[in-house]
């Protein structure tokens, strides 16, 4: 019930965008590019199928939630401009996004060597990696800006290393979090989850 569920929420914000990205074509809107890249993003975990990969269906719940979040409702919808404190909102989410989904990744590309690393070891890689991810966006974010024409992704320095800030703070926390959790193995419900997400790995290797 719970797979159906997660399902349907997937399909149903990949549908969305897909429709806004299709209204725009047909009504040649300013926001067609941001709506394509939304798109693009959204899908991303098709392209995995496509080269005989895929993802845990709670790391894809995740994936596409935080990508309407932020690259849908935030650029295409313009929620970033409305309101000044989403674009904050959406960068502190996002380290707790990329720690999760680098842990993931460490765990599918090694399992062997994710269970020998000590819990310290183990968070500072991952919130390496998501301070790393932080860095790259806004890199993107910026070349985005130069290059294609009705984009502005970054308003200004003071934005930028604000949203730097927020993404290596929340991924710090979350980092510290999987850091007590591998000591502690609490809070509780994440031992679920994680099953869940090994199970389902061992069956779909990437």
């Amino acid at each position: 019930m719970k797979n159906k569920i997660l399902n349907w929420v997937i399909i149903s914000l990949q549908a969305i965008t897909l429709f806004y990205l299709l209204n725009a074509l047909i009504t040649q809107s300013e926001i067609m590019m941001r709506a394509a890249v939304s798109l693009i993003l959204i899908m991303f975990p098709y392209a995995l199928i496509l080269l005989k990969r895929k993802l845990p269906l709670l790391i894809e719940f995740i994936y596409v939630v935080f990508v309407f979040l932020g690259s849908f409702l935030g650029s295409t919808i313009m929620l970033y401009s409305q309101y000044i404190w989403y674009d904050d909102l959406v960068h502190f989410i996002s380290g707790f996004v990329i720690v999760t989904i680098g842990h993931y990744l460490f765990f599918a590309l090694d399992s062997k060597m994710h269970t020998k690393l000590s819990p310290a070891m183990m968070a500072f890689i991952v919130f390496l990696f998501a301070a790393s991810a932080a860095s790259i966006w806004e890199i993107v974010e910026f070349t985005i800006d130069q290059t294609i024409q009705g984009m502005s992704m970054q308003v200004d320095l003071t934005d930028t290393m604000i949203d730097l800030i927020l993404g290596t703070l929340s991924a710090l926390i979350a980092s510290l979090i999987g850091y007590f959790y591998a000591k502690t193995k609490k809070p509780k419900f994440l031992n679920k989850l994680i099953k869940e997400i090994k199970n389902e790995q061992n069956t779909n290797k990437l």
